[in-house]
């Protein structure tokens, strides 16, 4: 949750009236199309964020308020300080537009894309979170990254970024009738220390709730194996941290 100093320090507060009156209106029309219908939850979707909620809950309204001006403070923000390539693509802020940009066949719209969606994994925070150029001098000192990405991408000095987990994807370079498999940038994110912790910690709790309910060992097994991934991605980004031995 963000607090009045929170949006101070974020220049979030100056769009709390403009917030305020698209909530305003979105409330109103699901109270009007709800209205005297028992069949139906009065769920509406919150303005720029997109994420549903319950018209009833006003505490969570009330968070999601603040979270849509942090947003655009985002936004403001990330189309004065981005390169030029990127800040020549809108920020982001929903899961559905990151999701379309990530889908983009050219580079910066891809990296803007899953920019944005860590942004927003980690709480939308753009002081907090490295900027993009930072993500991008990460991709540069990954020891995975292709010469074909380091080319695209060599305006940026390598520079090694704890927090910064990549994916790849195979793709086909088809030249003179043949074929050969190449690498490309699947996507990639970035975490703080304390959500790898909490992330462990939800685990080791919840194995121990469902040990205590009787579940077979199969189960814990495999329940095993998915902490042991996370615990390895945390070692691999942040090894002073999470490392072996």
């Amino acid at each position: 949750m963000y607090n009045d100093d929170d949006l101070i320090r974020l220049g979030a507060h100056k769009f709390m009236s403009a917030v305020a009156e698209q909530f305003d209106r979105e409330e109103m029309r699901v109270v009007l199309e709800f209205s005297g219908k028992t069949d139906l939850l009065p769920y509406g979707h919150a303005p720029i964020i997109g994420e549903p909620f319950d018209v009833m809950d006003d505490e969570y309204i009330f968070k999601l308020r603040r979270f849509a001006c942090v947003a655009l403070a985002g936004q403001e923000w990330f189309s004065k300080t981005a390169p030029a390539l990127a800040r020549a693509i809108r920020l982001p802020v929903n899961i559905s537009d990151c999701l379309k940009l990530k889908q983009d066949e050219n580079l910066f719209p891809k990296l803007v894309g899953n920019y944005g969606s860590s942004l927003i994994m980690a709480g939308r925070d753009f002081q907090l979170h490295p900027s993009i150029a930072d993500c991008c001098s990460g991709l540069m000192a990954h020891k995975d990254t292709p010469d074909s990405l380091r080319a695209e991408l060599q305006e940026f000095r390598p520079r090694p970024l704890e927090g910064l987990e990549v994916w790849w994807e195979t793709e086909f370079e088809f030249f003179d009738g043949s074929h050969k498999p190449i690498k490309v940038l699947g996507g990639f994110s970035w975490s703080t220390p304390e959500m790898f912790a909490s992330d462990l910690e939800s685990r080791i709790r919840g194995r121990q709730r469902v040990r205590d309910l009787g579940a077979a060992e199969d189960y814990l097994h495999r329940w095993d194996e998915q902490t042991a991934i996370v615990r390895q991605r945390a070692s691999e980004c942040y090894p002073s941290k999470f490392g072996h031995g």
